[in-house]
């Protein structure tokens, strides 16, 4: 389905790409002692990092979005929780699509990719989650209990692709993929493959997060995602 690298090239480009910054450090976000939970549509699930820890960069998203927001959306990993951060991009004077995945946890590496099929950024950001919860899931279905993870956390800034798991899949699902007038939803072979990635990790136990961040606003997981994302474009 895709075209994959993950290569020393491409992570000397991020690496670039983010003012030389140690992708080995950038994993390493440490949480509060007593962090605040509040203002979230799951704060009973969200342990916000501290807001001296969090990675900014100078985005355009910074001028509206302050540090103490940032910190109380931006999940915080445990021994419990397992967290990814997934884009998609689309270069349109290539005409080209790629997708990347970051995971917070550093004994998994970065994944870039070229897109297949049709190319645009819609189906590069549904993608995107669909192989960031396919790799969680060759981990930890064979893992056999051995892993101590409950909780799979995937972090979008598409609203799209978010929403359309958190509001309209169950609905879809329902109405077998067709629209009000009987059409087939848009990208509806990339929802139904994230539906199912879903519910291979949900059967098991699992409970899967499919969390929306803002893009460009400094959080240092989308912007690893991002550039994995366009450097999959460029393949």
């Amino acid at each position: 389905m895709y075209h994959s690298s993950t290569d020393m090239g491409i992570r000397k480009f991020i690496k670039n790409s983010l003012d030389h910054r140690s992708l080995d450090l950038l994993p390493a976000i440490p949480g509060p002692a007593n962090p605040r939970n509040q203002g979230t549509a799951r704060s009973d699930k969200l342990k916000p990092v501290a807001v001296s820890d969090l990675v900014h960069y100078r985005t355009p998203n910074q001028a509206i979005l302050s540090h103490d927001h940032l910190a109380e959306i931006v999940p915080r990993p445990s021994s419990s929780r397992c967290i990814a951060y997934a884009d998609g991009a689309y270069l349109p004077d290539r005409d080209t699509a790629g997708i990347g995945v970051y995971f917070l946890n550093p004994s998994l590496p970065p994944m870039s990719q070229r897109l297949t099929g049709y190319q645009s950024n819609a189906r590069a950001e549904i993608h995107a989650i669909v192989l960031a919860l396919t790799r969680l899931s060759a981990i930890l279905l064979s893992a056999e209990g051995g892993s101590s993870w409950r909780e799979v956390w995937v972090c979008s800034d598409s609203r799209y692709a978010v929403n359309g798991v958190n509001v309209y899949m169950e609905t879809w699902e329902q109405s077998s993929w067709l629209t009000n007038k009987g059409r087939p939803i848009a990208n509806r072979r990339a929802f139904q493959m994230l539906h199912k990635a879903i519910r291979q990790l949900s059967d098991r136990g699992f409970t899967v997060f499919i969390h929306h961040l803002p893009a460009h606003a400094g959080i240092s997981g989308n912007e690893i995602a991002d550039m994995l994302a366009k450097a999959g474009a460029l393949l």
